[in-house]
């Protein structure tokens, strides 16, 4: 069966280390007279814990609202404008979208830190506000980080409400703020609770953004968890944190969904219908101006990094007070940096290799499988992308201590692998949802064998799923940051690893010139995935 492979493999890297770093949360106890749930009353019982639980959850929330109510009207415009300016919106929510973490988070650390621009702007409006090392900074950071992700599904559910609907609101009566309020607004509310249960779990399990972004004094549990594993190998504390985090994810996850299911189905009776035309009349102004500002937001971060890679100065000033390219040169010499983009190209060949293959064969073998066993499979398959990242991360550092894998090649393949099959696996389902059988029972009644048929039919039909998830993997790859971060041992790191280190270590600002040199790399990536995909479409009319 094609779908045994890679459950195995997933079963193994990431299913049964979660599952043992929560059975530690039972059985290792920091002192041998405990048992039981000794660590859960310690973790629930301590009045820091308690407060560091609820600031992750207040966080979370304020960082939900703030990204719904930035992403809405962006959103919102995206489906009124013309289709060239609904390309450049969206290329506008997929540049950060495609950009590594570390060098977003960085750029916000350049804008937030004292005498920075968003500092000195403030200080002119008479403001004496400091961000950098604030739970500000990090709601910040945050809501910049997940506005894509707010956005896409907003837009989702927004380009399929019928505006003929608005029409017939206007016809009966209703002014345009009632026919919005009562009509549009009910009808993109799936897209609204999608976006928010998506922003809302991601937020939850943030380690980097908190840690550059925030202080000690204002931790959030993520940090917590990695003091525990990394620092006092507590992995019984850690492990019952990281299960508290875990069921509180799954509670909203499904809460999300049974919300957004039945409220679907509330709409369905509508009888509406997918269409999308331009809203007529007056141009809205002050729509266009506030996402202009939403764009700025987006982009502006990932771009503070391009000049800063070309200061004279081993600071982090912004502007550069001078221009140079030393270290661009450093980046290049020091065999700390450029051993660690080897090794992160290295890794991200071979992570797309496995993780395509293995995905492609899952995919495959979850569209023609028959019977229960898909739901399951399916679910075990895409668990890394639902459990936290931080979880992910301790559960499979403990078993790679184990097995001696910590700071070798392999765990660090092995562990990426397992990140990355998931998103091939949609992305190959996607393909395969549109997908003729009837082609290969021609293929075969023409004498064509099995491995002949998927070769010359099945592969070409699938081929840009199997391409766009072979990006996804070698993006997933390049980008990993928490679980290398834990595999990582000294003078064997990964790049988005050297590049927290030199952050949190130094004053480097060859950090900037590997930023810079990866957004070139994203952006490479993607433009040649568009002419791929262009070049096919023209092929196939």
């Amino acid at each position: 069966m094609a779908v045994a492979a890679p459950l195995a493999v997933v079963a193994v890297v990431f299913g049964y280390p979660v599952i043992e770093i929560f059975v530690r949360s039972f059985t290792e106890f920091p002192r041998p007279d405990q048992s039981g749930l000794a660590n859960y009353t310690w973790f629930f019982g301590s009045d820091a814990q308690r407060t560091i639980l609820v600031r992750t959850f207040t966080t979370a929330f304020a960082v939900t609202a703030l990204a719904l109510v930035i992403g809405y009207p962006y959103a919102y415009l995206m489906t009124i404008v013309q289709r060239r300016w609904r390309l450049v919106l969206l290329a506008l929510v997929l540049l950060p979208f495609w950009t590594s973490l570390i060098v977003r988070v960085y750029a916000w650390v350049i804008l937030l830190q004292d005498n920075g621009p968003v500092g000195d702007f403030l200080a002119r409006l008479g403001l004496d506000v400091q961000l950098l090392g604030t739970t500000k900074a990090v709601m910040i950071g945050m809501t910049q980080l997940m506005l894509p992700f707010m956005v896409l599904p907003l837009l989702s559910a927004m380009t399929a409400i019928d505006r003929g609907l608005l029409r017939a609101a206007a016809s009966l009566g209703a002014s345009p703020r009632a026919a919005f309020a009562r009509v549009y607004l009910p009808l993109s509310v799936p897209g609204v609770i999608a976006g928010s249960t998506v922003v809302f779990i991601l937020t939850l399990g943030f380690y980097f953004t908190p840690a550059l972004l925030g202080s000690p004094r204002n931790s959030l549990i993520s940090q917590q968890i990695v003091i525990q594993i990394q620092r006092l190998l507590a992995f019984g504390r850690g492990g019952a944190m990281a299960l508290v985090l875990l069921v509180i994810t799954l509670l909203i996850l499904a809460l999300g969904t049974l919300v957004a299911r039945r409220w679907t189905r509330a709409i369905a009776t509508t009888g509406r219908t997918a269409a999308a035309p331009p809203r007529e009349g007056r141009r809205p102004w002050f729509l266009v101006a506030f996402s202009a500002v939403v764009a700025v937001l987006l982009v502006a971060p990932t771009l503070v990094v391009i000049p800063m890679s070309f200061t004279n100065r081993q600071t982090f000033q912004f502007p550069p007070p001078g221009w140079s390219t030393q270290w661009y040169r450093r980046f290049f010499s020091n065999p700390e940096w450029y051993e660690a983009a080897l090794l992160s190209l290295r890794l991200a060949v071979v992570v797309v290799v496995l993780a395509t293959t293995l995905g492609t064969l899952a995919a495959l073998g979850l569209a023609r499988g028959r019977g229960p066993w898909r739901g399951p499979a399916r679910a075990i398959l895409t668990a890394p992308m639902i459990v936290p990242g931080v979880v992910t991360a301790i559960a499979i550092y403990y078993i790679f201590l184990k097995w001696h894998l910590t700071g070798s090649f392999l765990g660090f393949a092995l562990a990426h692998t397992v990140l990355a099959i998931p998103l091939v696996v949609i992305a190959v389902s996607a393909s395969l949802a549109g997908f003729d059988d009837g082609l290969e029972r021609a293929a075969a009644s023409l004498g064509a064998g099995p491995l002949a048929t998927f070769r010359q039919v099945t592969l070409p039909l699938i081929m840009p799923g199997v391409l766009t998830g072979a990006l996804f993997a070698f993006l997933t790859s390049f980008d990993e940051a928490i679980v290398s971060l834990f595999l990582a041992v000294p003078g064997y790191r990964t790049l988005p690893v050297q590049m927290f280190q030199s952050v949190t270590a130094s004053v480097d600002p060859t950090i900037a010139a590997a930023s810079t040199m990866l957004i070139g790399v994203s952006t490479l990536l993607l433009i040649a995935a568009g002419a791929v995909a262009g070049r096919r479409e023209r092929g196939n009319a």
